[in-house]
C-alpha cells in the first residue's frame, strides 16, 4: 500500500507473512484516510491524501555501504504502486481489478466505481477500482 501526502511526500506500507495481507493493507487505508480526514477536518485543502493498493513479489533488504545503508523495498510493483498514487485523485484509493477480485465482498463494495488510470510508461490507460469520498465529514470511512 502507498500514500501520496500533501506536497508528494509518500508513505509506503509493506504487509507480508499473513494470508489475508491484501485485505489488511486495504483496511489500513481505509483507515489512515478516515483517521487523516478526522485530523484535519478543518483545513481539507492542505491535506490531500491518495492512495494505491497492489500486491505482488518486490525485494526488500539493507541496500548501500556500511557509510550509508537503508533498508528499502525496490521493484516494478513499487514503482507502479508509486505511479498509481501519484494518479489517484484527493482522498481516491485505487486498486488494480486483480486485486480487487481477491478481496471479500463488503471491501469489494468499498470501490464501486471502475476508472481508467494511465501512468507513466503506460501507453493505454488500465481500469482500476476506486473508492473516493466526495466530501468531507467527520463520519469515518
Amino acid at each position: 500500500q502507498a500514500a501520496r501526502l500533501r506536497d508528494g511526500a509518500r508513505v509506503l506500507a509493506v504487509f507480508t507473512g499473513h494470508p489475508d495481507n491484501l485485505e489488511r493493507a486495504v483496511r489500513c487505508g481505509r483507515e489512515l484516510f478516515s483517521r487523516v480526514q478526522l485530523q484535519t477536518n478543518d483545513w481539507p485543502e492542505s491535506w490531500r491524501l491518495g492512495g494505491a493498493i497492489h500486491q505482488g513479489a518486490v525485494v526488500f533488504g539493507a541496500v548501500g555501504s556500511e557509510a550509508r545503508r537503508d533498508y528499502t523495498v525496490i521493484g516494478n510493483l513499487v514503482n507502479r504502486t508509486a505511479h498509481l498514487c501519484g494518479a489517484a485523485e484527493p482522498w481516491e484509493l485505487l486498486l488494480p481489478r486483480e486485486d480487487w477480485e481477491q478481496l471479500p465482498r463488503d471491501l469489494q463494495n468499498m470501490f464501486s466505481r471502475e476508472v481508467p488510470i494511465k501512468t507513466k510508461h503506460e501507453t493505454e490507460p488500465k481500469m482500476l477500482r476506486s473508492h473516493r469520498r466526495k466530501d468531507l465529514t467527520d463520519t469515518p470511512w
